[in-house]
């Protein structure tokens, strides 16, 4: 997409923008493919995960307190996941946000080529 239908070169807000709504339908695809894999596995990834962070913890040397208060953390963010707005925010944030910033740094960077 170097090149618009009428010959000129794209801007930047105009890749910027083609950037951002790859990055959207990248993060529909991301985040409908998590809820899939959830409802058809019916896995428990926060308690894999809360599971996990507390072994890491441990074997880490953290304090009892130090994992009191992560895990007390944990169980509010899986009470949290429990609500599927908030998973579908959650799981919305692992991604677009990055894309956004690559769609940004792409699209400059092709603007100062075609300058």
């Amino acid at each position: 997409h170097r090149l618009s239908h009428d010959g000129q070169k794209i801007s930047f807000g105009g890749g910027f923008a083609i950037g951002c709504l790859i990055s959207l339908a990248a993060t529909i695809a991301w985040v409908g493919g998590w809820e899939i894999v959830q409802a058809a596995t019916g896995m428990d990834f926060m308690a894999q995960y809360m599971d996990a962070t507390i072994k890491g913890m441990e074997a880490a040397g953290n304090s009892a307190a130090e994992i009191a208060a992560a895990k007390s953390e944990l169980l509010a963010d899986a009470e949290a996941y429990k609500s599927t707005p908030q998973r579908l925010a959650m799981s919305t944030m692992e991604i677009l946000p990055i894309g956004i910033v690559v769609s940004a740094i792409s699209a400059l960077i092709e603007w100062k080529r075609s300058a």
